[in-house]
């Protein structure tokens, strides 16, 4: 009798045969990834050493705050209307290229005035470059990844997802290899034109594909670029604000610490963010079940999250352990010049479970239209997240802007609580 209840709740919680199957092919697809970004952030790191990296995460994170700005949300709208109706594969493509094309010189202008007013003109190089990376190649490579997703080709996504890495790691190895030589009067610079030119490779790759294995765009009336701007804006607002409380803080201990701290603290959450590459997997391969269900509202997504849960979240608990004991390691792996990263990492090694309930949540209203109400939580919690960072970088440094972090989690989860238990109250 033991062993039936053993099976009968492992046949209730266990993904179904497809879940799994694409599960695992975007976490080994990710996985592979994050394999490739743990060697390009260790040499990185170790070339431009505590203060040149926070420099040139400093600008990276200003550039990947306005990102999701570009395009318009464009690349969910583009899964999401493939996964429901598959036929409208070209026009759902050419509307989403098309928000890319418009939204792109707004953002751009955006991007230089903010990057020069908050990081001065002496990194002018590199904020040039970078913003190209992040603004153009980038969204342009991402939106092709999402066109296999909505197919449910997460083979093909996770290959995809796969090249910007591939390129960035080999430029990381072009710029360990010149370092290695000498002659290099800045890093920063050398390390940003590579970086430039491995999205740009990468962006080329993925149009091919795409055009090769799905066809070419149609190009979209206006009236079809007025609903993209109009559906696509929840996820826009959503994605900034969520890169606003997880990179805002760098920025800020740049300008208002210093870069060296900003880089050692940058060096812990690199560490704790590739920890997390299992749970996108999962959620990745969710998302075109989780639209399809969510055209009748949250709840049907939201059990799907809930059955799928217990998993990742014995996973985190694990990872939590692992990164507190292992921490001490950075030093092996990065040289002692970031020591100071150990505390940094303990102290994160909660933040990925702690991040989990803002994760389900979030994913049970954007897939069932109700990207709106999970805009105005993230919006909440980002402005919360700024506001205690510039209360609490001042007096406490790292300290505060890990706290600040943990916090806006915490509100942005429990936002989003609030209104799916007031709208069962209702119903």
């Amino acid at each position: 009798m033991g062993i039936d209840r053993v099976q009968n709740l492992w046949s209730t919680l266990r993904p179904p045969g497809p879940l799994a199957r694409n599960t695992l092919l975007l976490t080994t697809g990710i996985g592979m990834r994050a394999l490739l970004q743990a060697l390009v952030f260790i040499v990185v790191a170790r070339v431009l050493g505590p203060n040149g990296y926070g420099s040139f995460i400093a600008v990276l994170a200003i550039a990947s705050i306005l990102a999701p700005l570009v395009g318009a949300g464009g690349h969910v709208l583009l899964a999401r209307d493939i996964s429901r109706d598959p036929a409208s594969f070209r026009l759902a493509w050419g509307t989403a290229l098309a928000l890319l094309i418009i939204s792109l010189p707004v953002i751009g202008i955006l991007y230089l005035l903010l990057a020069f007013l908050l990081l001065g003109s002496h990194l002018w190089l590199p904020i040039l470059l970078i913003g190209v990376a992040e603004l153009v190649f980038w969204p342009l490579a991402n939106v092709c990844a999402y066109a296999y997703q909505g197919f449910e080709r997460m083979g093909r996504m996770s290959r995809l997802l796969l090249v910007p890495v591939a390129m960035r790691a080999l430029a990381a190895i072009i710029l360990l290899i010149m370092h290695t030589l000498g002659g290099i009067d800045d890093t920063v610079e050398l390390w940003a034109f590579l970086y430039m030119l491995a999205a740009a490779i990468a962006a080329v790759v993925a149009q091919s594909h795409v055009r090769h294995d799905l066809g070419i765009p149609r190009v979209p009336g206006a009236s079809h670029l007025r609903t993209g701007f109009g559906d696509g804006a929840p996820f826009v607002v959503s994605g900034f604000s969520q890169r606003m409380y997880s990179d805002a803080d760098k920025v800020m201990l740049t300008s208002m610490v210093s870069p060296s701290v900003a880089g050692l603290y940058s060096a812990g959450h690199r560490f704790v963010d590739l920890s997390q590459i299992p749970l996108y997997g999962l959620l990745n391969a969710l998302t075109p079940r989780l639209f399809r269900s969510g055209t009748g509202g949250p709840a049907q997504p939201l059990r799907l999250l809930l059955k799928a849960a217990p998993w990742p979240a014995a996973y985190l608990i694990l990872v939590a352990a692992a990164l507190w004991l292992a921490a001490p390691l950075v030093t092996v792996v990065l040289g002692n010049a970031y020591e100071e990263t150990i505390p940094v990492i303990r102290w994160m090694s909660l933040l990925p479970l702690f991040s989990l309930p803002r994760w389900l949540l979030h994913y049970a209203l954007a897939t069932s239209g109700l990207q709106r109400i999970a805009m105005n939580c993230f919006i909440a919690a980002a402005a919360a997240n700024v506001l205690l960072n510039l209360w609490w970088i001042p007096m406490y440094g790292w300290h505060g802007a890990l706290t600040a972090t943990y916090v806006s989690e915490l509100l942005a989860a429990l936002l989003m609580l609030s209104y799916l238990a007031s709208a069962r109250r209702r119903d």
